[in-house]
């Protein structure tokens, strides 16, 4: 069980990170601020030559940091819910 999840990671001025390893911080919030997660998962990364990267949020794999409820529990049909997606690139 797992959404997948795929990306292209840039630097803050949009260069392509392109062979890196870094970590991502994924929530699942209820809000579009990010403050109130319902799940979190921190999870390393290492992005291709283009920058790019997939993962699955929710997959429990070793090395992941799971905080919050269960993935599994998560009710998806009862309000309106928001990913964020945070990254350090120089971890």
């Amino acid at each position: 069980m797992g959404l997948n999840f795929q990306g292209i990671a840039r630097d803050p001025n949009g260069f392509i990170l392109s062979s890196k390893s870094f970590n991502l911080r994924i929530s699942i919030t209820t809000d579009t601020i990010g403050d109130a997660y319902l799940y979190q998962e921190v999870v390393a990364i290492k992005t291709d030559y283009l920058g790019y990267f997939s993962t699955k949020i929710g997959e429990a794999v070793e090395g992941k940091i799971i905080t919050g409820a269960p993935f599994e529990s998560i009710r998806w049909d009862t309000s309106l819910l928001y990913i964020h997606v945070e990254l350090d690139a120089n971890n």
